[in-house]
């Protein structure tokens, strides 16, 4: 019987040490909270969107996207998993995946259960580090040291600090140097604009988003947009996170199902018709006050009580451009501990096709901790769930001599 450790008591752990356990190795999860598997307590708002049925390598950010295709052609074995731990699901609409109960706990709970039947040992122990030892590892906490045939890293990243997260596993690159890294950075995050407005917070619109770098479009979103006293956030602004760099701009357009053109001979029409005596009037029925008083101070429409008259045709149509593309520069993002995950990592291309480390046998990487992350919409956590699985099966199936 081989023995295995596994770093870490998140999703990707618990993939991988229920998984090794099947396989007849006996495993043990390190982990330094008392309550582990407590971001997929939190995620989907509580109801733990744990898959996607859309599942392609457009869906994530890596260095090494045709290797990260071949991990995902196996995605089957997520399905499969969920089935065997006996968790109903359902997909909506959008293809997210949801516990037919709509309750993360019910996830946990089946994790849990099944990683107690099957023997798993739960040691809440801070990790410090792991090295060789002739033919095996030995794991080293703030209380103990352990030996095992092999170790599974899923330590996750810096990202989400309130749930736990560290930098530990920026030690253990640190400790083995051959391992190629992509440094970490907040993704899935609220960004930092100029302008920013303070007289905005909290406000909220549907709208689309385009990011552009110089002229070029790098992604667009629709979706719901918050306004806040640094920025932008909402789900479609940190989906543009994951692309997005300090010098970028972000273009929202308030009224996305109607035409500049359209938009223009509205504001006209309305200029004329003597029904909106006043700027403050021009934008009612489209968009929120404190919004609109933002976008006529853009188009240079002030004071708020000026009167409209039939001849501000160049007016109105810098209004329209205002609604259509209005301009945010970004300028940063609000750190790690306000990201839902963390882009970078270990490289793919430093890790075989069982995510075994090519410089350091029966030493391998899953979850979050890998240079993969996915958009919103349940990718992560299926990279979670199939690295775990993967990389338990295989070190499961190593053993020292």
């Amino acid at each position: 019987m081989s023995s295995i450790i596994v770093l870490g008591g998140g999703a990707s752990g618990y993939a991988a040490a229920i998984r090794a356990a099947d396989c007849g190795a006996k495993v043990m999860i390190v982990d330094a909270q008392d309550k582990p598997l407590r971001k997929v307590a939190a995620s989907g708002n509580g109801r733990c969107n744990l898959s996607n049925s859309h599942i392609s390598a457009d869906c994530y950010c890596t260095q090494n996207p045709a290797l990260l295709a071949g991990f995902l052609n196996q995605s089957a074995l997520v399905t499969d998993f969920f089935r065997r731990l006996g968790v109903l699901t359902r997909a909506d609409e959008e293809g997210r995946i949801y516990p037919y109960s709509n309750r993360a706990r019910t996830v946990v709970d089946a994790l849990t259960l099944r990683a107690e039947r099957l023997g798993v040992k739960l040691v809440n122990e801070r990790f410090l580090s792991c090295r060789r030892i002739a033919n095996e590892w030995c794991v080293d906490t703030d209380a103990h040291s352990y030996r095992a045939d092999a170790v599974v890293v899923a330590l996750g990243s810096p990202a989400s600090r309130s749930l736990g997260a560290t930098e530990t596993l920026a030690d253990v690159v640190a400790c083995h140097k051959q391992i190629g890294m992509v440094p970490f950075r907040p993704a899935l995050v609220p960004l930092r604009t100029e302008p920013h407005y303070l007289s905005l917070k909290g406000s909220r619109q549907f709208v689309r988003l385009t990011l552009y770098r110089g002229k070029d479009v790098l992604r667009a979103e629709e979706g719901e947009v918050l306004y806040t006293e640094y920025g932008l956030s909402g789900v479609a602004v940190m989906q543009l996170s994951m692309v997005a760099g300090i010098g970028d701009d972000i273009s929202v357009d308030s009224l996305p199902d109607t035409s500049l053109g359209e938009v223009r001979r509205m504001l006209r029409e309305r200029a004329r018709s003597g029904d909106y005596p006043t700027v403050d009037k021009l934008l009612i029925g489209l968009v929120d006050r404190p919004i609109s008083y933002a976008l006529l101070k853009v188009a240079g429409l002030s004071p708020l009580d000026m009167r409209i008259t039939p001849k501000m045709d160049e007016a109105m149509d810098r209004l329209a451009t205002a609604l259509k593309d209005w301009r945010f520069g970004v300028s940063g993002d609000i750190g790690f501990d306000a990201a839902q995950v963390a882009a970078g990592g270990v490289r793919l291309d430093a890790l075989d096709a069982d995510l075994q480390s090519k410089s350091h046998p029966r030493l391998f990487f899953a979850g979050e901790g890998v240079d993969v992350t996915g958009f919103c919409g349940g990718y992560n956590l299926h990279w979670a769930w199939l690295s775990g699985l993967i990389a338990g099966e295989r070190a499961a199936h190593t053993r020292s001599k």
